[in-house]
């Protein structure tokens, strides 16, 4: 390593040499190979990742977390950092805003990581977290709860894009103020993509209306700056289901994923969740099981929340997909579905000029409704009937029916018209 070479990010740890030149004779600042004759001692530099709560062999290396999946963490020890079976500690506390940032380095007396509190989101909880061990290992640590670290509530109380810093003690037994920086990791919120486009292929927007079709995603650009490298939850391999939004019963959108009440729609079912599973397309997971354009769509209005498993399992009792990544599945959105309410009827009268208000959801001023006869099917796409209810009526205000056989069928009689919304 040549001496000049800064140091911000160790990318693996190791022990490395000190030595000294004096100058006197020039130094070699290119190689270090010439006159840096004087040993000065030891370098130590440990590094952290996080990983799938999955993960048992810290192989995956990440810097960035999703919230509300449950992740583990792993320390590594450069050689002689860490004693053999020693009580090793972690804590993960919240890095200050940039502005009230401290200046000194991690291994300083006074970094903040000295003095750091667990944060106050992060479950478990404090006194739990801090009988956590990471094991015998004098070259790994490994830092795993019985269901994970994670953070439920962050998205609610804090904006999106905080850092954490990984505060590391190789041995609180022998020196419980030795605690010393060894990596952050940033704590994100998952949200929905706004479309999901890839290069070369038209993409196609979240399905928001009944009948429309369309692919579900979820958004990779999460930091303007600063992205953290790998983000545990946002890889290749999830997979969501959807749930029905009961505003009278449900107060979250995480207690409508924990109730997880089916919700119509064509394509996504519970049993094969695998074959939506995610692909990363550039800034945005797409659910499309690898084939590109793979769509869903809803055959009636509602809400429907996203709940998304980082990785998937096999089916259950039930025959649904079960999640291995997570205890629950989380939610990750949630989507309005417009269009009429289903099953509403009128009795209107004939061969005169009347109105009618039909309910439904996020409806918009252009909407149309299409008229059919009550044995006709509106997946059909066929001619719409012409119900004239008004001599002369202008086509694009009204609907003319002057030529109609129904109404020559119905003319003098004093009947009511059956109007069906299926």
């Amino acid at each position: 390593m040549p001496p000049t070479a800064p140091l911000p990010i160790a990318r693996e740890a190791r022990t490395t040499a000190v030595c000294y030149c004096t100058g006197l004779n020039g130094c070699d600042m290119e190689t270090g190979r010439r006159n840096f004759f004087q040993p000065l001692g030891l370098v130590q530099l440990f590094t952290a990742s996080v990983m799938p709560i999955g993960e048992f062999a810290c192989a995956t290396s990440s810097s960035g977390i999703l919230a509300s999946i449950p992740f583990g963490a792993c320390v590594f020890c450069p050689a002689g950092g860490c004693p053999f079976e020693g009580a090793s500690r972690i804590l993960f506390t919240r890095q200050p805003a940039p502005w009230n940032a401290q200046a000194f380095p991690a291994w300083h007396p006074q970094h903040r990581c000295r003095d750091a509190v667990h944060e106050a989101f992060l479950l478990p909880e404090a006194s739990i977290a801090a009988l956590l061990d990471g094991g015998p290992r004098s070259d790994l640590k490994r830092f795993r709860p019985t269901e994970g670290y994670t953070l439920p509530n962050w998205p609610t109380f804090v904006p999106r894009g905080n850092w954490l810093d990984i505060c590391f003690n190789p041995d609180v037994n022998s020196n419980e103020t030795d605690w010393f920086k060894v990596g952050e990791v940033a704590v994100l919120d998952a949200s929905l993509g706004s479309s999901s486009t890839v290069p070369s292929y038209i993409g196609s927007t979240p399905p928001k209306q009944v009948g429309q079709v369309g692919q579900i995603s979820m958004s990779r650009s999460l930091l303007p700056y600063r992205n953290p490298e790998n983000v545990v939850g946002l890889t290749t391999g999830g997979g969501i289901r959807l749930a029905e939004f009961v505003i009278t019963e449900d107060s979250s959108t995480r207690e409508a994923c924990e109730k997880s009440r089916p919700l119509q729609v064509t394509g996504l079912t519970r049993a094969n969740a695998s074959e939506y599973s995610g692909t990363v397309r550039g800034d945005v997971v797409v659910f499309d099981g690898g084939v590109l354009g793979k769509s869903i769509s809803f055959p009636t209005v509602g809400t429907a929340v996203v709940c998304y498993c980082p990785n998937l399992g096999g089916l259950d009792e039930f025959g649904e997909q079960t999640c291995l990544g997570s205890p629950y599945w989380v939610p990750v959105g949630a989507i309005v579905i417009a269009g009429p309410l289903p099953n509403q009827y009128w009795l209107l009268p004939t061969l005169k000029t009347f109105r009618f208000e039909y309910l439904g959801l996020n409806l918009e001023d252009g909407d149309m409704l299409r008229l059919i006869l009550e044995s006709g099917s509106c997946a059909a796409f066929t001619a719409p009937e012409r119900l004239c209810l008004r001599t002369n009526e202008d086509p694009l205000n009204g609907h003319p029916l002057c030529e109609s056989t129904l109404l020559t069928a119905l003319l003098g009689l004093d009947q009511t018209l059956l109007i069906l919304i299926l």
